[in-house]
């Protein structure tokens, strides 16, 4: 009795099973990344989850705990996270001003942008120029 208790516990899963897990997490992945591809091409106006969940072919709940799932943070934050980053590479070049920048990724509150920033870089967006430059250097 004990061989079949340790023998049950111990065997992997028949490989049919594991197939259908990779096949569901091949799916979910494929989901996230044509989500992703969406919302990288539009940041300033993002499509609303109604229209993500038609793009990914699930309903919109699904897809939220799905990209929650696959990339470890919310669709939300993954936005912010990608907003603040061109943001920074804006300012970073010298071609866009804290407004225009902030503009340019969809805030249209300098305050939400400059929290935003600050909480994402740890640093202030007007001071974001001078310290990518004592970083790289």
């Amino acid at each position: 009795m004990t061989d079949f208790l340790l023998q049950k516990v111990f065997t992997p899963p028949p490989a049919e099973r594991q197939m259908f897990c990779t096949r569901t997490k091949w799916l979910a992945i494929s989901r996230v990344e044509k989500v992703k591809a969406a919302l990288l091409a539009s940041l300033d106006e993002p499509p609303t989850l109604e229209a993500l969940a038609v793009i990914a072919g699930v309903n919109p709940h699904h897809l939220s705990r799905t990209f929650t799932q696959v990339e470890g943070i919310t669709l939300t934050a993954w936005l912010r996270r990608q907003r603040i980053e061109q943001a920074a590479v804006l300012l970073a070049s010298g071609s866009c001003n804290v407004s225009e920048a902030a503009l340019e990724v969809g805030y249209q509150s300098l305050s939400h942008f400059s929290r935003a920033f600050m909480e994402e870089k740890g640093v202030p967006p007007s001071r974001w120029t001078s310290h990518s430059a004592s970083s790289a250097g």
